[in-house]
C-alpha cells in the first residue's frame, strides 16, 4: 500500500491494495492531497518522502484529458497548503508550473460569450486536445471552486491579470437574481445564465457556497458584498431547507426543488456544510450558526454510527418533522453541546 503511494498513484483502493490513475502519467493526487495533513499531523518523514517526490517525479506532461476541477482542488490546493504551511520553495514552484497549465482552461476565445472555464483539458502540448466543441452547461462546482487557488497563486505571483480572469464567471454567478436570495440553481450554461432551479448543498453544488465563505475571509473582508451575499445563503438555507426529523430530531439539510418543495434526503458530501456554518460564524449570528453547525456535524456522525459497517451512506432519505411557526428550528434546545 505505502509502496503504491510513494510510486504517485492517483487513488488507491485500501481493500484489494491497488490503485486507479486519473492520467497517465498519474498526478500523485493522494500525495498532494494529503501534504497539509501530514504537516499538521507532525509526520515529518512521510512529508520529507513527499517533498522529494513531488521535487524529483511529479509530472505535468500527461495528455490524458483531466477534470480542472478536480486537480485544481486537489493538487494545486495541495501544493499551495504544503507551501503556505512549510515555506518550501519546491511547493511554490510546482504549483506556479501546475497553475500556469489549467490556466489555459479560462482561454474560452474561440468559443463566443463563454466565460465559464473548460471542464477538462489535457496538462500537457496546447491544453485543449482535440476537443473541437465546448459544453454548453456547467454546474455551480466545476465553475465556481478553482477561485481560491488561483487567487492565491495570483497572489504569491502578483499576477493581477489571473486573478481578474478567474473571478468572471464567480461574478457573474452571484449577480443574478434568484427565486430565494443567496441559493443559486445548480446548472447554468457557460455565459454564466442560471438554468435550473433546483437548489443543493451536495454533490455539484456544495463547494460552491463554501468557497462562497471562504473567499469572503481570504478577501479580509474588504468585499462587503461577498458577506453578505452568504449570509444570504445561510438565512435561504434555514428559511427553505433545514428540517428535523422526527422521531429523533436530528437536524439536517434538505434539497430544494423550488422554494417550499424540499426533497428530504442528503446527501454525505453535504456533510462539509457544518464545518461552513462554524468557520463562517461570525457577527450577531454567530451563535446560532456556531450551533447549527454543531447540530448539522451530529447528524453527519450518526450517518456513520447508526450503519452496521460504520460507513456512511451515499445518500440519507429523512422523516420530516412538521415543522412548526417558527421559521429558524431551536438548534440544542437542551442548551448542551452535541459532543
Amino acid at each position: 500500500y505505502q509502496r503504491r503511494v510513494r510510486g504517485g498513484k492517483d487513488e488507491i483502493k485500501p481493500l484489494s491494495l491497488g490503485c486507479e490513475n486519473w492520467s497517465v502519467p498519474p498526478l500523485g493526487l493522494t500525495i498532494l492531497d494529503a501534504l497539509d495533513t501530514l504537516w499538521i499531523m507532525g509526520l515529518d518523514t512521510r512529508f520529507k518522502e513527499a517533498r522529494d517526490w513531488v521535487a524529483t517525479s511529479l509530472n505535468f506532461d500527461s495528455m490524458t484529458s483531466i477534470s480542472v476541477f478536480e486537480t485544481t482542488i486537489r493538487a494545486l490546493g495541495g501544493l499551495l497548503s504544503a507551501y503556505d504551511l512549510s515555506e518550501d520553495r519546491i511547493f511554490f514552484e510546482r504549483a506556479s508550473e501546475l497553475g500556469r497549465k489549467l490556466f489555459k482552461a479560462f482561454d474560452t476565445s474561440p468559443f463566443s460569450a463563454v466565460v465559464a472555464p473548460i471542464t477538462h483539458i489535457v496538462l500537457g502540448g496546447d491544453g485543449i486536445g482535440n476537443r473541437k466543441t465546448y459544453p454548453t452547461t456547467t454546474n455551480l462546482a466545476e465553475a465556481g471552486t478553482l477561485q481560491l487557488e488561483f487567487l492565491r497563486l495570483a497572489l504569491l505571483l502578483g499576477d493581477q491579470e489571473l486573478a481578474a480572469r478567474v473571478m468572471v464567471i464567480w461574478e457573474k454567478i452571484i449577480e443574478k437574481p434568484t427565486a430565494v436570495p443567496g441559493l443559486f440553481p445548480l446548472y447554468m450554461d457557460t455565459a454564466g445564465n442560471l438554468a435550473s432551479g433546483r437548489v443543493t448543498l451536495g454533490g455539484m453544488g456544495d463547494s460552491f457556497y463554501e468557497y462562497l465563505m471562504k473567499i469572503g475571509l481570504f478577501t479580509g473582508g474588504k468585499v462587503k458584498r461577498y458577506r453578505e451575499i452568504y449570509d444570504l445563503t445561510v438565512k435561504g438555507v434555514i428559511d427553505q431547507m433545514i428540517y428535523k426529523t422526527q422521531p429523533r430530531n436530528y437536524t439536517y439539510i434538505a434539497e430544494l426543488n423550488a422554494p417550499g418543495y424540499p426533497n428530504h434526503f442528503m446527501e454525505h458530501l453535504t456533510c462539509f456544510a457544518g464545518g461552513m456554518f462554524a468557520l463562517g460564524a461570525r457577527g450577531e449570528t454567530a451563535s446560532r450558526d456556531l450551533h447549527l453547525g454543531a447540530e448539522i456535524t451530529a447528524s453527519c456522525r450518526e450517518f456513520y454510527a447508526q450503519m452496521p459497517t460504520g460507513i456512511g451512506a451515499e445518500v440519507v432519505q429523512l422523516n420530516p418533522a412538521p415543522r412548526g411557526t417558527e421559521q429558524v428550528p431551536n438548534f440544542m434546545p437542551d442548551g448542551k453541546p452535541f459532543y
